[in-house]
C-alpha cells in the first residue's frame, strides 16, 4: 500500500493545531485544581492522539516527545505521581516545545529544538516518586499476563460470529491454492478485523500503518475487504478486514496493532482452509491438496509419477508469500519487529492501551469519547474557507443583483413583478442570514490563548494575576476573528505589565494581593462589544501631560486645555510609552497605536477609561462581519456615497440659520449640544458644475445633515440628497487605490454603478481636514 501522505497535510494542520489548543486549555485547568484527574485524561487523550497524527506524517521529533510526556500523564492519572507545581512547570515547558515542533514540521523547516533535554526533564520528574510505583507496576504487569491467553478460548466460541466475518471474503481459485500450499509449509492463515474510532480523521494512513506493521511481522496480506484500493482512497467506514498469511501468533499481531493511534479494536482470529470451504465449497474442492491420485489414470499411456511433477508447478506462485518461502527454521525474527522497546522475543504485556489495574480503565473514556464524538460527527462538517468565501462571494452578487431588480420593478410598477421580487428577496435575504451564520465563529478561539499567557507573564513579572473570561461563546465572522488577535494580545499584555501592580503595592494600597483582568465579550446590535478590564493602577493623566510636554508632543498651554479624559488618549500617539524600563513584553511605544490602527481598518472602534488607582476599561466596538453591512446611500454632487449604518446615529434636516461658526469651525446646536458640521462635498473635493453649485447654495431650507459617531466624538456630515437604507457588499479597492484617505472601500449599486463607501471614524481622526 503506497499513500501519499502530503494530501492530508491540511487534516494535520487543523488536528494537530486542535489537540495543542485542548492541552494548552486542559493544562491550565489542571495547575488550578491538581486533583482535576479529569483534566489530565483530556491531555493525555489529546497528546495520544498528537503522536499518533504526527507518527502517521513522518514527523518523529513530535511523536517521541508527545510518547515521553504521555509516560508521565499516565503516572499522574494512575496516582503513582502526584501533581506538583515542578511537575506542572515541565510539562508546560515540553507543551511549548512541542508546539514549536509541529509549527516547524508544518512550515516544512528544519527545528532546530532539542529535544533530549526536555525529555530528560520530564524521565527525572517522573522519576523523583516512582519507586514504589515501580514495584506495583510489576506487580500489576505480572498479574495482567495470564488475561492474555483467555483471548484465545473466547474466539474459539465465537464460530457463528467467525462465519459471519468470513461472509463478504471471497476466494477466487488461485487464492485458495495459495493458502492451502502455504498451511501445508507451516504459515498461519490468519482473519484480522481492525475496527477505527469514531472520530478518526485520517483512516487511509492509519490501514497503511497496520499494513506497515504486518510487513514488520514478516505477514503477506492476501485478500482485504474492501479492496486496496479502496482503503486507499477511504471509501470504507470505520473498520477493514484482511487475511493473510504469516508465522506471528495472534497475540503478537495484536499487540503491534493496538499500540497505532485511533485504532478501536483488533480482533484476530487463527483459521484453517476448510473455513473457506463453507464460503466457497465449489472452488475449494478443485485443488484437493493431499495426494493426485484421480488426475492419474486419466492419460493411459503415461506412466502413473508422471502427473506428480505436473502438480508441482501449480503451487510455483506460491513463494508470493514470504512465510510461504521461508522455512521454519528462521522464526526469531519475528518477535523483534513487534516488541520494538524490549528484546525478548515473547511480547511484552499491552501498553497504555490497557492501563494497570489501579488506574482508571482507558477503553471506557476511548469509547465514551468516541459516542460523544459520533454524535458531534453526525452533525458537524469540516469545510475550508475558502469555499465560505466563495459563497460568500456568490451571496454578494445576489443581494447586488436583487437589488436592482427592486430597483427595476419600482421603476416600472409592475404588480406581478414586485410580487415575485418581494419573495425573491425573502429568500436571499434569508441565505444571506445561513451562510452569514456558517462563517460565524465563538471569539473563545482567541481568548482561549490568553489564560497561558497571562500565566506565563505574572510569573515573569512577579505578579498574581486573576484573569476572567466572560462571553467567550459570543460569535464573530471568521474574517475579523483572524485579525483581532495581535490587538488583543497587546491590550493584555498592557494590563498585565502596566496596569496590574505589585503583589507589595497592591496590599499598601489596601487591595487583595491578587490582580484581575476581566475580559468581556457581548453583541450590541449588528456589533460586538469586547472589553477589557483591571483593578489596577489605572492611567494617570498627571504623569501622561508630563511625558508629552517632555517629548515635544504638545506645549503646556495645549496640555492646560485639554480635559483628562483626552490626556490619556494620548497614549494611542506613535511611540508613545510610560514604561520606565524597556522590556521584552512591553515599553517601546509600538503598541498601543498599532492596536488602534488596526481596529479602525475592521471598521472598529478603541475607548479607554480609567481611574487612577482603580483600573482601565478598554472597549473595542467591532462589526460583526466585513462583508455585508447595511449602509446609508447619499449624494454629494454627482457623485453616490455609502455611509455604513452602525457609524449613523440619526438624519435631520438644517436651514442655514442654523448654522453658526466658531473658530473657524462650522457648528450647529443638536438638542442643546454644539456639533460640527462637516461638509463632504469640500473634504472629499466632489467635482460639481457651476449650475449644480449655484442650485446647492440656493438652498436655504433643504439642507440634508447625517449625524455620524465615532466612539464620544460626534459631527453632522452634510450631503446634497438622501436615498435611503440599503444592503451593499463591501469590495476592496486594490492596491492602487486603497489609501484614499476617508474610503475604506467601494459597492456595486443595483444600476450598475459604483458608490464608495465612507470611513467615517477617519474623518474624526484627522481634525485640520474637517475644516
Amino acid at each position: 500500500m503506497d499513500i501519499d501522505l502530503s494530501q492530508y497535510m491540511g487534516m494535520y494542520v487543523d488536528g494537530s493545531r486542535e489537540n495543542l489548543d485542548l492541552m494548552d486549555k486542559f493544562l491550565l485547568a489542571l495547575e488550578q485544581d491538581p486533583s482535576n484527574l479529569e483534566a489530565v485524561g483530556e491531555i493525555f487523550r489529546a497528546a495520544h492522539t498528537l503522536k499518533g497524527m504526527s507518527a502517521t506524517m513522518g514527523f518523529e521529533k513530535v511523536a517521541h516527545l508527545t510518547h515521553e510526556m504521555e509516560s508521565i500523564l499516565d503516572q499522574l492519572r494512575n496516582h503513582q505521581l502526584e501533581v506538583t507545581p515542578p511537575i506542572i512547570d515541565v510539562v508546560f515547558e515540553t507543551f511549548d516545545v512541542l508546539r514549536t515542533l509541529v509549527n516547524d514540521s508544518i512550515e516544512a523547516t528544519d527545528s532546530n529544538v532539542d529535544i533530549e533535554t526536555i525529555v530528560r526533564k520530564l524521565q527525572d520528574a517522573a522519576k523523583g516518586k516512582t519507586a514504589a510505583s515501580k514495584v506495583e507496576a510489576k506487580t500489576v504487569t505480572a498479574e495482567e499476563k495470564p488475561i492474555l491467553p483467555e483471548v484465545k478460548p473466547a474466539q474459539e466460541s465465537e464460530e457463528s460470529q467467525l462465519a459471519l466475518e468470513l461472509a463478504d471474503i471471497s476466494m477466487n481459485e488461485f487464492e485458495q491454492q495459495l493458502l492451502i500450499e502455504a498451511h501445508q509449509h507451516g504459515s498461519n492463515i490468519l482473519l484480522m478485523v481492525v475496527t477505527l474510532v469514531a472520530d478518526c480523521l485520517l483512516k487511509a494512513p492509519r490501514a497503511f500503518m497496520v499494513a506497515r506493521s504486518l510487513e514488520e511481522l514478516r505477514c503477506d496480506v492476501i485478500k482485504s475487504v474492501p479492496e486496496t484500493k479502496d482503503i486507499e482512497e477511504e471509501k470504507f467506514d470505520l473498520s477493514f478486514k484482511m487475511v493473510m498469511l504469516g508465522e506471528a501468533t495472534e497475540e503478537e499481531i495484536k499487540y503491534a496493532i493496538e499500540s497505532i493511534s485511533e485504532i478501536e479494536s483488533v480482533k484476530v482470529s487463527k483459521l484453517k482452509p476448510e473455513d473457506f470451504a463453507m464460503q466457497n465449497s465449489a472452488p475449494y474442492v478443485a485443488p484437493a491438496p493431499p495426494e493426485p491420485p484421480k488426475p492419474a489414470p486419466k492419460p493411459a499411456p503415461a506412466p502413473t509419477p508422471a502427473p506428480a511433477p505436473k502438480a508441482a508447478p501449480s503451487p510455483a506462485p506460491a513463494p508470493t508469500p514470504r512465510a510461504a518461502s521461508t522455512p521454519r527454521a528462521a522464526p526469531p525474527p519475528a518477535p523483534a519487529p513487534v516488541a520494538a522497546p524490549p528484546p525478548p522475543p515473547p511480547p511484552p504485556p499491552r501498553p497504555p492501551a490497557a492501563p494497570a489495574a489501579g488506574g482508571p480503565p482507558k477503553p471506557p473514556d476511548k469509547k465514551n469519547t468516541a459516542a460523544a464524538a459520533d454524535k458531534r460527527g453526525s452533525q458537524t462538517v469540516r469545510v475550508d474557507m475558502k469555499r465560505l468565501d466563495d459563497l460568500m462571494n456568490l451571496v454578494g452578487e445576489l443581494v447586488i443583483n436583487r437589488t436592482r431588480l427592486e430597483d427595476i420593478g419600482a421603476a416600472h410598477k409592475l404588480k406581478d413583478l414586485n410580487e415575485a421580487l418581494s419573495r425573491v428577496s425573502q429568500i436571499s435575504a434569508s441565505l444571506q442570514s445561513v451562510v452569514m451564520q456558517v462563517r460565524m465563529v465563538p471569539i473563545e478561539q482567541v481568548f482561549d490563548r490568553f489564560p497561558r499567557m497571562v500565566r506565563d507573564l505574572a510569573k515573569k513579572l512577579n505578579k498574581k494575576i486573576n484573569l476572567v473570561v466572560e462571553g467567550k461563546e459570543t460569535e464573530m465572522d471568521r474574517t475579523v476573528i483572524d485579525e483581532i488577535g495581535d490587538p488583543m494580545v497587546h491590550l493584555i499584555r498592557n494590563s498585565v505589565d502596566h496596569g496590574i501592580e505589585s503583589p507589595e503595592d497592591r496590599i499598601a494600597r489596601g487591595k487583595s494581593d491578587v490582580g484581575t483582568i476581566t475580559l468581556v465579550a457581548r453583541h450590541e446590535g449588528n456589533n460586538v462589544l469586547i472589553e477589557v478590564v483591571d483593578d489596577g493602577k489605572g492611567v494617570d493623566p498627571t504623569i501622561i501631560s508630563r511625558l508629552a510636554i517632555e517629548r515635544g508632543l504638545f506645549t503646556p498651554e495645549q496640555m492646560a486645555k485639554m480635559p483628562p479624559e483626552e490626556i490619556i488618549k494620548i497614549i494611542f500617539l506613535p511611540g508613545f510609552s510610560t514604561a520606565a524600563v524597556v522590556s521584552d513584553v512591553s515599553g517601546r511605544g509600538v503598541g498601543m497605536d498599532a492596536v488602534k490602527a488596526k481596529l479602525e481598518d475592521l471598521n472598529g472602534v478603541l475607548e479607554l477609561e480609567s481611574k487612577v488607582g482603580e483600573g482601565s476599561r478598554v472597549t473595542i466596538k467591532l462589526p460583526l462581519t466585513l462583508a455585508i453591512l447595511p449602509a446609508l446611500m447619499v449624494k454629494v454632487g454627482v457623485e453616490m456615497f455609502a455611509i455604513p449604518l452602525g457609524s449613523v446615529l440619526e438624519t435631520m434636516d438644517i436651514t442655514k440659520a442654523d448654522i453658526n461658526i466658531v473658530q473657524h469651525q462650522e457648528v450647529t446646536l443638536l438638542r442643546g449640544e454644539v456639533l460640527p458640521i462637516i461638509r463632504l462635498r469640500n473634504v472629499l473635493n466632489v467635482p460639481t458644475t457651476d449650475e449644480e453649485r449655484k442650485q446647492l447654495d440656493a438652498r436655504v431650507d433643504e439642507l440634508s445633515m447625517v449625524v455620524c459617531a465615532s466612539g464620544e466624538k460626534r459631527a453632522g456630515f452634510m450631503v446634497d440628497e438622501l436615498f435611503g437604507q440599503q444592503e451593499i457588499v463591501i469590495k476592496s479597492l486594490g492596491n492602487l487605490l486603497g489609501g484614499l484617505p476617508g474610503i475604506m472601500g467601494a459597492t456595486m449599486r443595483g444600476d450598475g454603478s459604483i458608490a464608495l463607501i465612507l470611513d467615517i471614524p477617519s474623518f474624526f481622526q484627522k481634525g485640520q481636514t474637517l475644516q
